[in-house]
């Protein structure tokens, strides 16, 4: 195996680095190809490119019947609030798991949560991240990148947080009053849901991200008052639907010690200098925002210049406007959210997304805007759960290819591997590694074979090539992984590729 040599050297600005990292996640998420257009579920009525809560649980049912590699999982991580009261009426709320079998990561896996339909106004994040599901499980064995990220970290979906409140959306017409919040009315004086005959603005039930258990109570960004929209309820984590999310998300955290209730800075659990591992994403809409923690009040987080360079790079994908806490674009103050709750109690990098430009999205703009803008951004957001404001700022292999072939060997041949790997203006390139057949961080991984070391490489672009030879491995499929680190210790996202000795 002879070292990796330097090609060429391309001088292009910052922003083709960016767009050509995101080339091959763009061409990956084509939405040409998307599974939900296979196969038709029942949808909402006055828009019909998104599936209704039916339609919804009836996907995450046929992912599991259709699990030939034993990647999925369904696992109930409560009730709605109607079926706390009523099991004949309400909803489960279902989570569904994606992880592969690589038993060598250390555990836990990184965690890449991602929750819509918290508000059950906002048709367009569930459909989202329906498609998002469909699409992985659809490339895992077929697209490396994918299969590597599966393999290696846990997605878990919630893609109905507020079934019971979509239900009544779903069975309003298009011209009602669009509810935002769940359908407990106990705070109400006759418990009923009715807030005064003009009261276009309130609606009875309890605003589910004003609920969690951070900062709760604070009159910042919530209310006391049952038919405001941003009423917070009785108590913090009163609503069970919060009450699953906090358990279930925590759960899968047990080497970490979460607070019962977040009152004061002082009980917050996440500190300046911890390493944060793991993503927390909160879809909504709408608005084109991205926002991250802190939003109880307008503050920068204590690890602002990761917060900053995962909003700068997620920006790549979409032209968000970045909006989180200490940010010149901080919208208002919101209390007992659910972005500033896993932060702070758990450490993951947790974000808002605001998505498209109203509740009921449009249909044309959903297909032609929002899919091809987010599903890149949300398998991105994928590969780095591991270390997510490590990666975003380390290189990134942009491209990985085998020129001479298409992939498929047999042992008397050599195998040449092209990778490009892109910094920067100001950063340095250190080394490039690659590792055959196994993780970088799989238990007792070796150091991988150095591809590129100690040359400080500080342009924008570099591509290198390396020579393997095929009588050092076995007959079948095999995988490598490329990951770059810069002169500062920062290690990039991890790239794969496959390839086949006959």
């Amino acid at each position: 195996m002879e070292e990796m040599k330097r090609l060429r050297n391309d001088d292009v600005e910052s922003t083709e680095r960016n767009q050509s990292s995101n080339l091959r996640l763009n061409n990956v998420f084509s939405v040409s190809s998307s599974s939900s257009e296979q196969k038709e579920y029942s949808n909402i009525s006055f828009r019909q490119c998104f599936r209704d809560v039916k339609g919804a649980y009836q996907t995450v049912h046929d992912i599991i019947a259709n699990d030939d590699n034993n990647i999925a999982s369904l696992i109930k991580i409560g009730e709605s609030y109607l079926k706390s009261k009523n099991p004949n009426d309400g909803h489960d709320l279902i989570v569904l798991k994606i992880t592969g079998g690589n038993n060598n990561t250390p555990s836990p896996k990184p965690i890449f949560f991602i929750m819509s339909g918290l508000h059950a106004r906002e048709l367009a994040p569930v459909e989202l991240s329906l498609q998002f599901a469909e699409k992985i499980v659809s490339l895992y064995g077929v697209d490396p990148d994918a299969t590597t990220i599966i393999d290696n970290t846990e997605i878990h979906f919630l893609f109905h947080a507020n079934p019971d409140g979509r239900i009544h959306v779903e069975n309003e017409p298009f011209w009602a009053i669009p509810r935002r919040k769940n359908m407990n009315f106990e705070a109400n004086i006759d418990g009923s849901d009715y807030c005064g005959y003009f009261a276009y603005y309130s609606e009875a039930g309890v605003d589910l991200n004003r609920n969690f258990p951070f900062m709760w109570p604070s009159n910042y960004g919530s209310s006391i008052q049952p038919c405001d929209w941003e009423f917070r309820g009785q108590e913090p984590g009163s609503e069970p639907e919060v009450k699953a999310v906090v358990e279930y998300v925590t759960s899968l955290f047990p080497e970490r010690v979460a607070p019962g209730i977040i009152t004061t800075e002082e009980d917050i659990v996440v500190r300046d200098d911890d390493k944060v591992s793991s993503l927390f994403f909160d879809l909504h809409s709408y608005g084109d925002l991205l926002i991250h923690p802190y939003v109880y009040q307008n503050r920068a987080p204590g690890h602002s210049n990761g917060f900053a360079a995962l909003s700068n790079k997620f920006k790549t994908f979409k032209s968000y406007k970045l909006a989180g806490g200490g940010s010149d674009n901080f919208l208002y103050e919101a209390s007992g959210t659910s972005m500033d709750w896993a932060y702070s109690a758990l450490g993951m990098a947790s974000f808002t997304f605001e998505i498209g430009q109203m509740f009921y999205e449009g249909c044309q703009r959903f297909k032609n805007k929002i899919l091809p803008d987010n599903l890149p951004l949300l398998f991105y957001a994928a590969k780095v759960a591991r270390a997510p404001f490590e990666f975003v700022r380390g290189p990134d292999v942009v491209s990985l290819s085998v020129p001479f072939g298409d992939g498929t060997y047999d042992r008397s041949q050599s195998l040449f591997v092209d990778a490009r790997v892109s910094v920067r203006p100001g950063q340095h390139l250190q080394s490039v590694q690659i590792y055959f057949d196994e993780y970088p961080y799989d238990d007792g991984a070796s150091s991988g074979n150095t591809m590129m070391k100690g040359e400080g490489v500080d342009t924008v672009a570099e591509m290198f090539w390396i020579e393997v030879f095929m009588s050092d491995f076995e007959l079948g499929r095999h995988i490598f992984h490329v990951q770059a680190t810069d002169t500062d210790g920062f290690v990039g996202p991890i790239t794969s590729q496959f390839f086949t000795i006959i």
